[in-house]
């Protein structure tokens, strides 16, 4: 690293800004953990409501048919607190056979693999949702990260009983994690590396004066020689 002074720069930055990272990191896991719950409370169990062919599970089975050309997420009519002249909720289409119904598993002490969750890349496999607390940690993150995360706002705004409650989460969330917790882990690495920077730049001088000084003592004797004749 002595041959690349830059790259040592670089490395001791990041080695003192550990501290302060530290710090951040505790306040993003608090803030991770904090959306995490209450995401679970808000939005728990309403990405696995669907449309299905039968008005209940088959009885003795753990299967409940979907429909075969839909995949989207609707929410039941006993879950939504507006009328539809107020608000437009995602429902079921008229033209299914009449048992159908917008219905999830969980209602029926089925579990989400039961309904093939994790052949649903429109849930995105069951991998980020709002189901389970670690799940949702996941979820969180991937928002904050804008990974592909409209995908998982629209989903929970099409089951949840106040569609406009998934906007502004998400969007909080996004300018909270992204635009501001992101960018202040960066801050504290830049601000190591410019008290690294000074702290060179210090040393650099100070060991100038130092040769100058040693010059200068030695220049000195020359000159009163010189002045003495």
């Amino acid at each position: 690293m002595k041959t690349v002074p830059s790259l040592r720069k670089q490395i001791v930055a990041l080695f003192r800004s550990v501290k302060g990272l530290l710090n951040v990191i505790v306040f993003i896991m608090s803030v991770l953990m904090l959306f995490s719950i209450l995401g679970l409370t808000l939005f728990a169990g309403t990405q696995n409501y669907t449309c299905r062919e039968t008005a209940t599970p088959v009885l003795g089975s753990k299967v409940w048919k979907k429909l075969e050309t839909d995949e989207f997420i609707c929410l039941p009519q006993s879950k939504q607190v507006f009328s539809s002249d107020i608000v437009a909720y995602t429902t079921c289409p008229q033209s299914f056979t009449q048992n159908s119904v917008c219905g999830s598993v969980l209602d029926y002490s089925l579990t989400l693999s039961d309904d093939q969750i994790e052949k649903n890349p429109q849930l995105q496999h069951g991998v980020a949702s709002f189901d389970y607390f670690f799940s949702a940690v996941i979820g969180v993150f991937q928002i904050i990260t804008l990974d592909n995360w409209s995908l998982i706002m629209y989903n929970l705004a099409n089951g949840c009983f106040i569609p406009l409650l998934p906007f502004l989460y998400c969007v909080l969330l996004v300018f909270l994690g992204n635009y501001f917790m992101l960018n202040l882990m960066l801050a504290v690495v830049l601000e190591s590396y410019l008290k690294s920077e000074i702290e060179t730049d210090t040393a650099i001088k100070a060991e100038l004066k130092k040769k100058q000084d040693i010059i200068d003592m030695k220049e000195k004797p020359q000159i009163e020689i010189e002045l003495a004749k």
